[in-house]
C-alpha cells in the first residue's frame, strides 16, 4: 500500500517491516523505499570569516529571502527604507560584521582572553574554531585518519594520510568533527570538516565531508560524526561517537578545575584521535587509538555498521584551568587521595604520538 511521508527537516529515517502473528509464514514482496529530494532553493558559500562567495552562490527566483545564513545567525540586511541595512550577523551575544571579520562590541568575557582583541572573531582562526554566541569557546576535537601511504584495495587504491598521532590542528585527516562547548550556558554546538579524497591512479578526486548529528544535551557532549570517501560510489562512512560529561570544580572566573569524562567510540577502521584546546592554542590529548586493520581490508570491511558501542577511547581528565581560561596543568590523585598536578607536557608523554618519537 503506497505511502508518502514528508520529511519537515534533517532526522534518521528507520524502515522495517514486521510478523506479529507467531508460527505463521508471511513473505514480503515488492518493497521499495524511494527518497524524492525537495527542490534546492538557496545555495551559498563563504569565506572563512563569513564573507559570500557570490560567484558560486545562487538562489531560487521568486521565492522568500532566507535570513538565517552563516553560521546558522540572522543577517540584519536590507532593514532600511531605501533597500540598505548593515549586514550584520546577529549572534544573541554580540553583532558581527563578517566584512571585516570582527564583532562591533567587546566580549562580554574579555576578561578571559586577555591575550586576544576583544573584538577578534574566533581567534583569528575560523578554520579552526567556530563560535557559537560570540562567547568564550572550549574547542575539542575528534578526528579519523589513515596511517597509511595509500589504503584500499587495487580498483579504488587512494592517498592516506601518512601519519600517526598528532596535536598539530592542521593535521590531516579522513573524518573531522570540531566540537566547542559554552562553560556557563552548557551549549554543545559542532561542525565537520572536509578533506581530499584523490586516488593513486589520478582518475577519481574529492572532497569529503564530515557530516554531524549534535545529540548534546546540558552538560552532556553527544556528537556522531560520520562520513564516506566522495570520490569512491558505494563507499562506507567512518563513524565516530564523541560522549563526554562536563564538570566544572570551582568558579570560571577564578582558577578551576574542567573534569571531561566519556567514550570515542565507533569503527575499527581507521585511526582515532580526541583532544582538547586552549584559547592559546595549548593541546591536551583526551585519547588515541590504533586499527587492527589493514590498509586494505580495513576500508572494505571494517566500515559496514556504525559500531557505536564499540568503545576505543576511554576518557578520564581533570584539567587545572586560570581565571583567563588557560590549561595549567593536569589534576592527578596519588593513593593518598590528594590532588598532585602535572605538566601538560608531561601528560602528554603518556600518549604515542608523532611529537614523541
Amino acid at each position: 500500500m503506497p505511502t508518502e511521508l514528508p520529511v519537515t527537516k534533517n532526522c534518521y529515517l528507520y524502515t522495517f517491516v514486521s510478523n506479529a502473528r507467531p508460527n505463521v509464514d508471511v513473505f514480503f514482496d515488492n518493497f521499495n523505499l524511494t527518497h524524492q529530494a525537495g527542490p534546492l532553493l538557496e545555495e551559498t558559500h563563504y569565506y572563512p570569516f563569513g564573507g559570500t562567495l557570490a560567484a558560486i552562490s545562487s538562489k531560487a527566483a521568486g521565492k522568500l529571502s532566507n535570513k538565517y545564513k552563516f553560521g546558522g545567525k540572522e543577517l540584519q540586511s536590507a532593514e532600511f527604507s531605501d533597500g540598505s541595512g548593515l549586514e550584520l550577523y546577529d549572534f544573541g551575544a554580540r553583532n558581527y560584521d563578517q566584512q571585516i571579520g570582527r564583532w562591533w562590541s567587546n566580549d562580554p568575557k574579555a576578561d578571559k582572553l586577555v591575550q586576544w582583541s576583544p573584538y577578534n572573531y574566533c581567534l583569528n582562526n575560523p578554520i579552526v574554531f567556530i563560535d557559537p554566541n560570540g562567547e568564550y569557546p572550549i574547542y575539542i576535537t575528534t578526528r579519523s585518519y589513515a596511517p597509511f601511504k595509500t589504503f584500499g584495495p587495487g580498483f579504488a587504491n587512494f592517498y592516506g594520510d601518512n601519519r600517526g598521532h598528532s596535536l598539530d590542528r592542521g593535521a590531516s585527516y579522513r573524518t573531522l568533527a570540531s566540537i566547542n562547548y559554552e562553560t556557563e550556558t552548557r551549549q554543545t554546538t559542532a561542525t565537520g570538516g572536509r578533506s581530499r579524497s584523490h586516488s593513486v591512479d589520478g582518475r577519481k578526486d574529492a572532497i569529503s565531508e564530515t557530516h554531524i548529528s549534535n545529540r548534546s544535551k546540558d552538560n552532556n557532549i553527544d556528537v556522531h560524526s560520520y562520513g564516506n570517501n566522495a570520490a569512491q560510489k558505494g563507499s562506507w562512512d567512518i563513524d565516530q561517537f564523541t560522549k563526554l560529561t562536563v564538570n566544572m570544580e570551582g568558579d570560571s572566573k577564578k582558577d578551576h578545575v574542567l573534569g571531561l569524562k566519556g567514550t570515542v567510540s565507533g569503527d575499527d577502521f581507521p585511526n582515532q584521535e580526541s583532544m582538547i584546546y586552549d584559547s592559546k592554542g595549548n593541546g591536551l590529548w583526551l585519547g588515541n587509538y590504533e586499527t587492527s586493520g589493514g590498509s586494505v581490508a580495513g576500508p572494505t570491511l571494517g566500515l559496514a555498521r556504525e559500531n557505536e558501542g564499540d568503545v576505543h577511547i576511554k576518557i578520564d581528565i581533570r584539567i587545572k584551568v586560570n581565571k583567563d581560561g588557560v590549561f595549567q596543568g593536569v589534576m592527578q590523585r596519588n593513593k593518598d587521595g590528594k590532588d598532585v598536578m602535572i605538566s601538560l607536557k608531561d601528560w602528554n608523554k603518556k600518549f604515542k604520538s608523532d611529537e614523541n618519537k
